[in-house]
């Protein structure tokens, strides 16, 4: 329905070496594409940035009018691209089985969460999602129970390489993120005590967790669902990312905005046991509860950069690069530059 999305006869500006040249095809194209203003006053610097800000708020990236790696691979689209991405998306449906009644629904390049019930949507929140090089991964499980006030364990990964180093900067850090260092048997050691110097990423014999609280990581809930990847769905105490377009920006698990609201629906089907309003309580004490669920949920995570609803069609950059490998199989090498 947007013919803009279409009029994209791109040149390969991505590979070219003279910023000069390389703004002048990018102008090119925005204009195009019918993003760039040539009848206004303002400089040519104030022109190209409100255009890339179209051009961002277009493929849902922040708009910040900058020409940052996501507005890059942006820029780099041609129709056929397009096309082809809209194929992959028509494939990887073609893949799934049918769904079960009432279900999450995880698209990670939209950095969205969808339950749906009867094939109506119920809620909607956004999410972040892991980085590039700590994606989230696609699965189908079921969410049975969720902990109010969680523990975050920290795993082996960032313990050896974000807070080991930190520790080794500056052991009050321990302190004030609020963490246990523990030894064999969930022994709570004295971290004042520990040689930290001796310690490496390929030698670390303790472990560190994150007491409960609103400071906390997984912030106030933790969904939980079974899964090898050891990953979750859970609230945050690092708001600020949702704020923002372009949310690949965990370690792997899905931060959740409306965690109050799913908590809700969760426990709908039992009433007898919990309420919102009980749900509330445990919310404001600060003590850690298993609430196991009478109906576990389904929940998928996807992958789809084209998606058409009611509004019409929506395209999202490819963050995992994984569109890009698919075409590759399908279509061979096309020499796409990144």
């Amino acid at each position: 329905n947007d013919p803009a999305l279409f009029n994209l006869d791109s040149i390969p500006f991505v590979s070219q070496k003279d910023s000069a040249i390389k703004q002048q095809l990018i102008v090119k194209s925005l204009l195009k594409q019918g993003f760039y203003d040539t009848t206004g006053t303002a400089s040519d610097s104030i022109k190209l940035a409100k255009a890339l800000n179209k051009l961002q708020k277009k493929w849902f990236i922040q708009p910040d009018g900058k020409i940052g790696k996501y507005t890059t691979q942006a820029l780099s689209y041609n129709r056929e691209k397009i096309i082809k991405q809209i194929c992959m998306a028509m494939e990887r449906w073609r893949w799934e089985s049918k769904f079960p009644e009432r279900y999450a629904f995880i698209n990670i390049p939209a950095f969205w969460l969808t339950v749906f019930e009867k094939d109506t949507v119920v809620m909607q929140s956004a999410i972040v999602c892991g980085k590039p090089e700590n994606q989230t991964p696609i699965l189908k499980s079921k969410i049975d129970h969720m902990l109010i006030y969680p523990y975050w364990n920290v795993p082996v990964s960032i313990a050896t390489k974000e807070i080991l180093p930190a520790v080794q900067r500056d052991t009050t850090y321990i302190r004030r993120k609020n963490f246990e260092v523990l030894g064999a048997g969930n022994t709570v050691l004295d971290y004042t005590k520990i040689p930290w110097r001796r310690y490496t990423k390929d030698y670390l014999p303790v472990r560190f967790r994150q007491r409960i609280g609103e400071e906390n990581s997984l912030g106030v809930v933790k969904f939980n669902f079974n899964n090898p990847y050891g990953v979750y769905l859970h609230d945050t105490n690092s708001k600020r990312y949702f704020k923002t377009s372009s949310r690949a920006q965990s370690h792997g698990c899905i931060r959740l905005e409306q965690f109050t609201t799913f908590a809700d629906f969760l426990i709908r089907d039992d009433s007898l046991h919990y309420t919102h309003d009980s749900l509330q309580v445990y919310f404001a004490k600060q003590e850690q509860r298993k609430i196991k669920l009478k109906k576990p949920l389904p929940i998928y995570t996807r992958y789809y950069t084209a998606h058409a609803d009611s509004t019409g069609l929506k395209l999202y950059i490819d963050v995992y690069r994984k569109d890009e490998e698919m075409m590759k199989l399908i279509y061979g090498d096309m020499n796409y530059k990144r």
